[in-house]
């Protein structure tokens, strides 16, 4: 692993230790959301509903504002642009092999196997780490799921539920995090800012990056681009 790279990923690894993986590490003390700046840690339920539901539509993303504030999305978004640079990432759609890149001391084996209750797993064995996904998923939502669970490998933390939440069940700041680094990996600024033609969102721009539509609708949000 680069050094760039190792950097950007031990800072979060470090941020994400100060808590238990529910909540953020800033809650109650965080300057930027206290400014009134969009806070991830009181819309996650929000954002995590947005991305596991593949009917949402661009218009229920209103709510999402500029993040350039808050701490733990700076940090995934580094670790994301290191992740990129790292694999020499410069057209879309981001290549599915940059897995290897996200640890250089254990291989990243993924399998496509025939799921039944969730969508994705990462296990870390003896000598590998191994990401399923499901078979019967749609390629694009594969890719999402895939990178979803490169961010657990990267910050080495394989203990969280796997990917696609128990119903009713708490919703975790990791998982959800997790969810927003695949949008950042998926989807750079650099390359969406490249690709994006002043007229919103596009199901042929989701195509482009081949991610889901919801993915494409949160990352032009995010970098302040007019849905």
């Amino acid at each position: 692993m680069s050094t760039i790279v190792e950097t950007a990923r031990v800072e979060l690894q470090n941020f994400l230790r100060t808590s238990d993986g529910m909540r953020c590490p800033e809650w109650g003390r965080c300057e930027w959301a206290a400014g009134g700046g969009w806070c991830l840690e009181s819309s996650k339920v929000y954002v995590e509903r947005l991305l596991s539901i593949l009917m949402s539509t661009p218009e229920e993303f209103a709510s999402i504002g500029p993040v350039t504030g808050c701490r733990a999305l700076q940090l995934v978004e580094s670790v994301a642009e290191s992740l990129l640079e790292t694999a020499g990432v410069q057209h879309a759609p981001v290549s599915s092999l940059i897995a290897k890149y996200a640890d250089e001391h254990c291989p990243v084996e993924v399998r496509v196997l025939p799921l039944m209750r969730r969508r994705g797993a990462v296990w870390r064995l003896k000598d590998a780490w191994v990401i399923q996904l499901r078979a019967a998923d749609l390629f694009y939502v594969r890719r999402f799921i895939l990178f979803h669970e490169i961010f657990h490998v990267l910050v080495d933390d394989y203990s969280c539920l796997p990917c696609r939440r128990v119903i009713n069940a708490p919703v975790s700041f990791n998982e959800v995090l997790a969810d927003l680094f695949a949008s950042y990996a998926l989807v750079p600024t650099d390359l969406l800012e490249r690709h994006w033609q002043g007229a919103g969102f596009s199901h042929l721009l989701a195509r482009l990056f081949d991610v889901p539509d919801q993915v494409v609708c949160i990352r032009l949000r995010q970098v302040g681009l007019a849905l």
